[in-house]
């Protein structure tokens, strides 16, 4: 059992961190499409679009990824 001063100490260090990882997770990553072959992400950080494929796929199930990536790529000037 974790007695009152400790916890005084330790739950603000706590969510503090815990909030610093969302800020920093939102920051760096944006996940913008998601299926089950690919997952197209702008990564704002460095200003790119990356492209995660995750099982073979072809026609409709290529196309739509590549044309929302080639969108994101166009919105904000970012780089492959």
């Amino acid at each position: 059992m974790i007695t009152n001063h400790w916890r005084e100490i330790f739950d603000p260090a706590a969510q503090i961190f815990l909030n610093s990882v969302v800020s920093i997770r939102n920051i760096i990553r944006k996940t913008m499409f998601e299926s089950e072959f690919c997952k197209v992400e702008y990564l704002q950080n460095i200003n790119a679009v990356l492209c995660t494929w995750k099982k073979y796929c072809e026609f409709k199930d290529y196309k739509e990824p590549l044309q929302y990536g080639l969108k994101l790529i166009n919105q904000n000037s970012a780089t492959t």
